[in-house]
Order: C-alpha cells, then structure tokens, then sequence
C-alpha cells in the first residue's frame, strides 16, 4: 500500500494512535529449543477486544469525531467475533466495517491493504469519506488511525 501526499490545496487528514503493553507479551511467545509458535486465544482476544476500541476511541476524541463519523473501518482481521466485539465497544455499527475474512481468512499483515482494495473496487469509498483503520498484533501491540480520503 503506498501513502503519499495530499495534492497542493488538499487536506488528507491523516491520524494515528498507537499503544504497545509488555504485559500480555506471554501471549505470544516462541518457548524454550522449539520453532513453534503458541498463542493464548482467549488472552488475545481479551487484550484486543479491550485496546483496538480504546485506540480507536483516543484517535476519534482527538479529531473530534464520534463513532458514528466513520463511514468505512478497514481492520486487521483475526476473527469475525472480535470484530463485532471491536465494533460494539467502539459503537461503530459493524456494518461499516469491510469484512475479507469469508474469502480470505486471517492474512496477518496483509489484511489491511486487502481489505482497503477491496472497499476500493466495491466503490465504498468516496472523497471526504473518513475511513478508519484498526489493528492489532503480537507483543502486545494496538493501533487506530484515521483517514479523509481523497
């Protein structure tokens, strides 16, 4: 996915909130002589379902937006539940959210551009439209942002 600039006379109107807490890092972990990689789902979802609103709710106040002013959320998408989750903490109606996990499954780092694409050739999205993005990941790390699109 490539960012660029907002052409001469064009706000892109563009913020992001990130958040990163060790505590959770267990969840995540590669342990002892072996290259397995174990995750604790219910800890996961626990810490997502609780930081991604909180990321989203920070970038929202600090433009001035409620939730009900994003027209398009375009997320990382480990699960279908914890999106709706996501979205019900947030008080983002989850129908606003551009969904690829039925085609596609969990594409980790990818998902984000996929879903993006996708919202682009289904024609959700139109100049002005504020799109949020939201994610979260091993570590334990979270993050919102915001986007006029152009």
């Amino acid at each position: 996915m490539l960012i660029e600039a907002a052409p001469a006379g064009r706000n892109a109107g563009f913020d992001a909130e990130l958040f990163t807490d060790g505590r959770d890092r267990e969840a995540f972990t590669i342990k002892g002589q072996t290259d397995r990689f174990e995750m604790d789902g219910p800890g996961v979802y626990r810490a997502a379902s609780e930081a991604v609103p909180a990321c989203i709710g920070r970038v929202l106040s600090r433009n001035g937006l409620e939730p009900g002013d994003v027209d398009v959320v375009v997320p990382h998408q480990p699960s279908r539940s914890l999106l709706a989750d996501i979205a019900k903490r947030s008080g983002i109606p989850f129908d606003r959210f551009q969904l690829t996990m039925d085609r596609y499954a969990n594409t980790v780092g990818a998902t984000i551009p996929i879903a993006l694409h996708e919202a682009i050739r289904q024609n959700r999205l139109s100049r002005g439209d504020r799109v949020l993005f939201a994610a979260a990941g091993a570590g334990f790390t979270a993050g919102a942002a915001i986007h006029h699109w152009n």
